[in-house]
């Protein structure tokens, strides 16, 4: 992490003044750009690249558990679910289950139908003679 720091730094700094500053020495940081990613970073490459195709394929519907099944069982790659689950957070996917349709009226019913009694006069000669309520779902403006 700190040679990471140092790389995006350099080209305000000299390379000298940043590796006393973070106490490290500069055949250390030379030695870092001249090594490959690790094979643990290697592997959650893999992982995130495969986490990402699946959750695309999904039309970013499937969660950290679904899309581990997608890996196991489709890409064929071993790993545990919180690796899994680390991966999408790092990279700001999350499930996004479809709002399902959910019938709110229903006109074919045997139930008794209240009478409208005030048959849109809502004006009162005095208070409390009627009383009235908006249960409509405000629309959002365009």
């Amino acid at each position: 992490m700190r040679y990471a720091w140092i790389q995006t730094q350099r080209d305000c700094y000299r390379l000298a003044l940043l590796c006393r500053v973070l106490e490290v020495s500069r055949s250390g940081y030379y030695a870092w750009r001249r090594r490959g990613p690790s094979a643990t970073a290697q592997r959650r490459q893999e992982i995130a690249q495969a986490a990402q195709q699946s959750h695309r394929d999904s039309h970013g519907t499937y969660g950290y558990r679904r899309v581990h099944r997608d890996l196991i069982e489709d890409h064929e790659i071993a790993c545990c679910r919180e690796t899994v689950r680390q991966v999408m957070a790092e990279l700001g996917l999350c499930g996004r289950p479809k709002r399902r349709f959910v019938t709110t009226t229903e006109s074919n019913h045997a139930e008794p139908i209240a009478a409208n009694l005030l048959q849109r006069n809502f004006t009162a000669t005095r208070p409390d003679q009627k009383w009235l309520a908006d249960i409509s779902v405000p629309q959002k403006a365009a």
